[in-house]
């Protein structure tokens, strides 16, 4: 279910176990309609992408979370990595 998807990617994630994180994440996203995805997956999920170094996709991930994320300070986090990404300094 989508909640112990989103609990064992978050999980991997604190475990330092980016790509195990990033495929389940990815599932999530993909098998789940967007209604029962947190925005805290997305996050996860850009953050797992750009330690695997798929910056690309981490790019993505978080410009999702921005875009379902109420909370302004955690978008304004999410912009800064996002941001820095875009700019190269990573």
């Amino acid at each position: 279910d989508a909640e112990l998807e989103q609990r064992l990617g978050e999980s991997l994630v604190a475990a330092g176990q980016a790509e195990r994180a990033a495929t389940v994440l990815e599932h999530l996203i993909a098998t789940q309609p967007t209604s029962n995805i947190e925005p805290s997956s997305y996050f996860n999920l850009g953050y797992a992408h750009f330690h695997a170094q798929n910056i690309e996709k981490s790019r993505q991930r978080f410009a999702q979370f921005i875009d379902t994320e109420q909370d302004e300070k955690r978008c304004d986090r999410a912009r800064a990595i996002l941001e820095a990404l875009e700019s190269g300094r990573t």
